[in-house]
Order: structure tokens, then C-alpha cells, then sequence
């Protein structure tokens, strides 16, 4: 297939023994491959989305820098840094927005890149079923993924005018 003036071409490629290679490569080269399953969106401009992140005994409220259905990224103050390792175990509990749904993730640390903001931490994470109500969790699930694709369509609209 060759490239068209008219639509972005999007290229990846796979490696059959991911885990192979990422144990092969210096942690300076994790930023050059985007390990995630699902495409991420970022939130709206003048758009928050906050979460509850909670480890231990500790919790905080974070922004969220971009989320995906299985990841997240956001940032943490200077003073909790120190508190995060990577493959650490923490809870993420996201509100969908434009709703009233709480979603409640765990989650598992899988990057963490300091940049003029403070400390950014990326999580790859599931939604804990069991975590209320099946019915609303599912509504929950709905509205996420909802958010989501409207996100990722808006973005991409946006990239096409532009590029």
C-alpha cells in the first residue's frame, strides 16, 4: 500500500517476543516504543480529568495526563516521587467525564519520566469488577469507552486538519 495525500498512514510493527526484547534494551530506550495495546486520547483543552490513586495507605488526586481502555498516565507531586517504583501494584480510580461513573482500576506502574511538571507515572491497568454494583460497573465500562473513542475521533480530526 502507498502512502495518500488524503489520509495519514499509521505504521507499527510487531515483535513476537516483546518481553525478549525489552529485557535486551537499556531503560533509556523504553521512551521509543510505545508498549501500549489501546490508543491513547488525551483530555479535552480546558478539559480535566481527575483520579484517585491510592497505594498503601496513602491516596491522592491526580490529573490525568492521557488514558486509554488499559493504561494511564499522570502526574505526581515532587514530594511523592520517591514513593513510586516501577511494577509497583496502586489503585486508580477514574471519573469518567461529562458523567457521574467512577471506574476502579488496578494498576501496575510501567514507566515513570520526570519532566517540568513533576514526576510523569504510566500504568497499564484493568477495571476491578467487582468493585460495586455489576449493572453500574458495566454502565461505567460503557461510558469510558464512550469517552474514549469520541476523544480519539476528535484528536484525529484534529491531526488531519493540521497535517
Amino acid at each position: 500500500m502507498t502512502p495518500s495525500e488524503r489520509a495519514p498512514r499509521r505504521y507499527g510493527f510487531e515483535f513476537v517476543d516483546g518481553s525478549a526484547l525489552f529485557q535486551q534494551l537499556e531503560g533509556t530506550f523504553y521512551k521509543y516504543f510505545n508498549r501500549r495495546q489501546y490508543r491513547r486520547a488525551s483530555p479535552a483543552l480546558g478539559e480535566k480529568v481527575s483520579a484517585e490513586l491510592s497505594w498503601g495507605d496513602r491516596q491522592q488526586t491526580v490529573d490525568i495526563y492521557d488514558l486509554s481502555v488499559g493504561g494511564a498516565s499522570f502526574f505526581v507531586p515532587d514530594d511523592l516521587a520517591e514513593k513510586f517504583d516501577l511494577d509497583m501494584s496502586v489503585e486508580l480510580t477514574i471519573r469518567v467525564p461529562k458523567t457521574e461513573h467512577t471506574l476502579v482500576h488496578s494498576a501496575i506502574v510501567r514507566h515513570m519520566t520526570r519532566e517540568s511538571r513533576g514526576l510523569r507515572v504510566g500504568v497499564s491497568m484493568k477495571v476491578v469488577a467487582d468493585s460495586g454494583n455489576k449493572r453500574r460497573v458495566r454502565k461505567a465500562v460503557t461510558a469510558y469507552s464512550d469517552y474514549l473513542q469520541v476523544r480519539i475521533a476528535e484528536m484525529d480530526r484534529y491531526n488531519s486538519a493540521y497535517n
